[in-house]
């Protein structure tokens, strides 16, 4: 993170390190905190831009149910979606990930 990397320990510090999903598999784990700095830092505005674009969990091939469905709960809860939106953002990320990087979701 850089120059931002007192800011991210704070986040983590803040809201948590347990690891995603299947992250821990990678040799670069993702914690629960650096997706939430990412959702209110980064501009994000879909669930396949913060698995996808965002973060290395949808080209590493991390991203499973569990972790697409906590992903989805914490961009919910950040971004402020209501339950049509969070439904819509689950089916578009899951859709992609199944045909255009191959998942099985």
């Amino acid at each position: 993170y850089g120059s931002k990397a007192e800011i991210v320990a704070r986040y983590l510090n803040n809201y948590g390190c347990e690891l995603l999903g299947n992250s821990m598999e990678n040799e670069h784990p993702w914690r629960r905190g650096e997706l939430i700095y990412i959702l209110q830092r980064e501009h994000v505005v879909h669930l396949d831009d913060l698995l996808l674009r965002r973060t290395t969990l949808g080209m590493a091939g991390l991203v499973d149910q569990e972790l697409l469905e906590e992903a989805a709960e914490l961009a919910a809860m950040e971004l402020d979606w209501d339950e049509e939106r969070h439904a819509f953002e689950l089916k578009r990320t899951r859709d992609i990930l199944c045909t255009r990087h191959g998942l099985d979701l």
